[in-house]
């Protein structure tokens, strides 16, 4: 990197900090919507929580940060559906946290949900009637007290009312809580399917369907539609005579892409080389893992493999190849959900948060207690803001993109210049490395203290 670009790049950084920096835009649009998603069992971590890492790649960031209140409802009350259906409210519903799309969210009782496209067959179509997928998520965030009440009620939603899928590939919905993590997948026509992550195992979810065999009679690890193994015999898709019935088999259609970014996930976080041909589901890592290990498999590029196009940057941005990692340009924000039994759904329930591209972005933690959000994530513009998270990142994101594998032969420490040679990239990543040791070298203190309050007066612990 010219020494300029560098003094640059540490502008940006230092006026990160102070509120101020200057926007660029991502980029001309390309096929999107593929996100990448990770449950880990309570089992698979190393503190006993269950987490999910999500990165949202739909390509416009949707929403600022921000609490949607539960409400109590009188009996017999109804809400009305964007489509004009009616259906009945529950009494009461639960309070929920939009981490930047309306696709993901986590709410008071520590439920998270995330969504990824899916790849179902192309025969299955669209379906223009139903549920829209925003309002879905928020109608289970509502009202579900675990994971598999959330599945249950997905699924009774898709039965009932239908579900809006306006794209032929399906949608497919990761969730957790702090004892179990699930994923459903759904098909345009309204069949689904769910299966538990096992509790020492993690679940790496691109944008293929995972779900192959399954057992209709074993609820603990299974839940189905009514319909789901005889609609695929009509239409041709599954015989009966050919052996056991496999949900991919029957309804999906592979996608490399997806099986690669699964495969380099079950080898970062399972700690060995796999076969990509083995295509494993569920891993049981050779170590337990914690927020941060999910951290790095979400700025991955496929560093050090056959698949890093850019010979450890040498060539440039990992963000431009025809290798699609998993941190991506378009990627809006980074989302680890750690989810802990032992604590107050307050306390327990922390989202790590990192707006735009992680690998140059910080991850922020944001607890369910917390019902009022820093200004920066708090709301979006339409235009440049220097004052909003997401136009600061977005520009830093795309600052560090430029230079990304530039060497210069000076290095920032203590805001003076030392000797040293370091690359664009890894001189932001360090700043935010750094910048990370401290928010988890405080999380025990502050969480600590927290529970104390809490535990006088819950109304002390958070404002």
């Amino acid at each position: 990197m010219r020494q300029s670009a560098l003094i640059r790049t540490v502008w940006v950084i230092s006026i990160l900090l102070a509120g101020d920096a200057w926007a660029v835009s991502k980029g001309p649009s390309r096929a999107r919507h593929k996100c990448t998603t990770v449950i880990a069992g309570k089992d698979a971590t190393a503190d006993g929580s269950v987490i999910l890492g999500h990165n949202e790649d739909w390509g416009v960031y949707e929403v600022p940060l921000r609490w949607s209140p539960g409400k109590k409802h009188r009996p017999g009350a109804a809400m009305k559906l964007k489509n004009g259906q009616v259906i009945p409210q529950v009494e009461e519903t639960y309070s929920f946290i939009w981490p930047a799309a309306t696709c993901n969210g986590l709410n008071e009782v520590q439920v998270m949900i995330v969504n990824n496209y899916g790849s179902c067959r192309k025969e299955l179509g669209r379906s223009q009637t139903g549920i829209e997928f925003a309002e879905f998520v928020a109608i289970v965030l509502q009202r579900s007290r675990t994971a598999r009440e959330a599945v249950q009620i997905m699924g009774g939603l898709i039965d009932r009312y239908g579900y809006k899928c306006d794209v032929p590939c399906g949608d497919i919905f990761s969730v957790a809580d702090p004892n179990e993590g699930w994923w459903i997948e759904i098909t345009p026509a309204g069949q689904w399917v769910a299966q538990r992550v096992p509790d020492d195992s993690f679940v790496v979810i691109a944008n293929s369907s995972r779900i192959g065999a399954i057992d209709p009679n074993d609820p603990s690890r299974f839940l189905v539609s009514a319909n789901l193994v005889e609609y695929a015999r009509q239409k041709g898709w599954y015989d009966p005579a050919c052996g056991v019935f496999e949900y991919f088999r029957a309804y999906s259609e592979m996608g490399d892409e997806s099986l690669r970014r699964e495969w380099r996930g079950n080898c970062l976080l399972g700690g060995r080389t796999f076969d990509q041909d083995e295509r494993l589901l569920a891993v049981v890592p050779a170590r337990k893992l914690g927020p941060r290990d999910i951290m790095v498999f979400l700025r991955d590029h496929y560093e050090g493999t056959e698949y890093d196009l850019t010979k450890g940057y040498e060539k440039g941005s990992p963000h431009h190849t025809s290798e699609r990692g998993i941190c991506r340009m378009y990627t809006d924000a980074s989302t680890v959900a750690q989810l802990r039994s032992w604590l107050p759904h307050e306390i327990g329930g922390v989202c790590w948060i990192a707006v735009g591209t992680p690998c140059s972005s910080a991850y922020i933690p944001y607890y369910v207690g917390v019902t009022e959000f820093a200004k920066p994530y708090a709301f979006l513009s339409d235009k440049y803001d220097r004052e909003n998270a997401f136009w600061v990142f977005n520009s830093l994101e795309n600052l560090v993109d430029q230079y990304y594998g530039e060497v210069t032969h000076d290095r920032v420490s203590d805001g003076t210049l030392q000797p040293g040679d370091i690359k664009a990239i890894e001189h932001v990543s360090r700043y935010w490395r750094d910048f990370e040791d401290k928010e988890f070298a405080m999380q025990e203190a502050l969480e600590k203290v927290a529970l104390e309050l809490y535990r006088q007066d819950k109304s002390l612990a958070y404002p």
